[in-house]
């Protein structure tokens, strides 16, 4: 008698491991951009409420999600064309 396997081609001795969050640090982070302002967060519903502040501010913003290992090259990339721009991590707290 054969077994048929839900999932042929896997062997059903084989269980799934749950999901681990990605390490420190390679998680996305939500840049918000209006006027001369770039602000970034961790939390997409904070860069939500700035979007939102910045429109009512006639701001028109944008809103880029990135991996947090990517924004020290796009911030010194920013920093390089645009001197004069405020930037604002909010993950730490500091204006930069």
């Amino acid at each position: 008698m054969t077994t048929r396997h839900r999932y042929p081609g896997r062997d059903p001795g084989h269980r799934r491991t749950a999901a681990t969050p990605p390490p420190a640090g390679t998680a996305d982070v939500y840049l918000v951009a209006g006027g001369d302002l770039v602000a970034v967060f961790r939390d997409p519903d904070a860069a939500a409420v700035q979007h939102t502040v910045m429109t009512g501010a006639n701001l028109d913003p944008i809103t880029r999600r990135i991996s947090a290992h990517e924004w020290p090259r796009v911030r010194a990339r920013l920093r390089a064309t645009m001197p004069d721009l405020v930037i604002v991590d909010a993950r730490t707290g500091d204006d930069q």
